[in-house]
């Protein structure tokens, strides 16, 4: 898991530099406690996970964002396929 933060405060800085900042102007973006970009969204419910309230920010075009993303998918899909009950 850390070593994912690392990767993604990595990404982050380089793609979200002073010029890529710009493209996040609309939006009101703040820093965690692990130094990572996040979104304030307009959840507040207290009983959500914290990283459903404020989503990180993903650079979508960084090379390694997007293996993280497949593995994501994949564990995800595979839950889906487990039985209900």
């Amino acid at each position: 898991m850390e070593a994912q933060k690392t990767l993604l405060r990595s990404a982050q800085k380089e793609c979200f530099n002073e010029e890529g900042r710009k493209s996040l102007k609309n939006f009101q973006v703040f820093t965690d406690n692990d130094g990572i970009l996040r979104l304030k969204s307009r959840i507040a419910n207290e009983d959500e996970l914290p990283e459903f309230i404020a989503p990180l920010i993903l650079p979508p075009k960084h090379l390694v964002i997007k293996p993280l993303i497949e593995e994501e998918h994949l564990v995800l899909t595979s839950m889906q396929e487990l039985p209900f009950f």
